[in-house]
């Protein structure tokens, strides 16, 4: 890895990230970090793995917030998420 502080190799694995989802099949967070996970990875892009599936978990769990109500409204998902899952 080239000399990146954390915060820019966290942008760029979120980067990489978003561009390649929609190519690929939907799948769970757990899915997901099984697919990109590998031995020789370092403690840090494994790191980077953990947080990018965490947000694609909370994104996957506000979506289906969304999708069972009727009046969709995102500010209603991040608080259902926030006080479901950040106790």
């Amino acid at each position: 890895m080239a000399q990146e502080n954390e915060f820019e190799y966290f942008d760029s694995i979120n980067k990489f990230a978003n561009e390649n989802q929609s190519i690929k099949r939907k799948q769970t967070a757990v899915a997901w970090i099984e697919d990109n996970i590998q031995s020789d990875m370092t403690f840090m892009e494994i790191i980077g793995l953990i947080r990018q599936a965490k947000a694609m978990e909370k994104e996957q769990i506000m979506n289906a917030f969304l999708e069972g109500k009727i009046n969709h409204n995102k500010d209603w998902a991040i608080e259902y998420y926030n006080k479901t899952y950040n106790k």
